[in-house]
């Protein structure tokens, strides 16, 4: 569906968890080659994938856009976001936004549902634990994800330091 790029909103998570960068390239490539994927709205017209690219054509002048509008149950919203940005080169903050926003949703404890563990099979009950459910959908292993956790408990401002490559994780 082509939607009038006023229209289009950013969704809060995405803001909360990535950055926007590498804008001019991205520029670069709609300008010469088109858009060769379309946006991910909700019914809201906030965008679920494409928050790069909204920028870069909205730098760019377009006035309208070839979007995908989807229907999500809002507590699959932010494993849809995520999911979509799955490709996408991240720093070590944008990791860290992602594990912190499943851990939330996926916790695993006293009052907490034990029936929604996974994206694949929402409906499969497990022993596993809340870092290696949210490790499998990020792409990292749960102890990873605890030292990454670890770091930004202690000092948060290491993570910064792993982004500028002065650090690493295991360091």
């Amino acid at each position: 569906m082509i939607v009038p790029v006023s229209k289009l909103k950013f969704h809060p998570k995405n803001q909360e968890i990535y950055s926007i960068s590498n804008i001019e390239d991205l520029e670069q490539s709609i300008s010469s080659l088109g858009l060769l994927e379309k946006l991910v709205i909700d019914e809201e017209f906030q965008v679920i994938s494409g928050n790069r690219r909204l920028v870069a054509i909205q730098n760019l002048g377009w006035k309208k856009v070839d979007c995908e509008k989807v229907t999500l149950p809002k507590d699959e919203v932010l494993t849809y976001l995520i999911h979509h940005n799955k490709q996408r080169i991240k720093t070590c903050r944008e990791q860290l936004n992602e594990v912190k926003v499943l851990m939330d949703q996926y916790k695993i404890g006293q009052g907490k549902r034990t029936d929604i563990l996974t994206c694949e099979n929402p409906h499969t009950s497990s022993k596993k634990k809340t870092r290696d459910v949210v490790g499998e959908m990020v792409g990292m292993s749960g102890y990873q994800i605890t030292k990454l956790l670890l770091i930004d408990k202690e000092n948060e401002e290491m993570i910064d330091l792993i982004d500028k490559g002065i650090l690493t994780i295991n360091q």
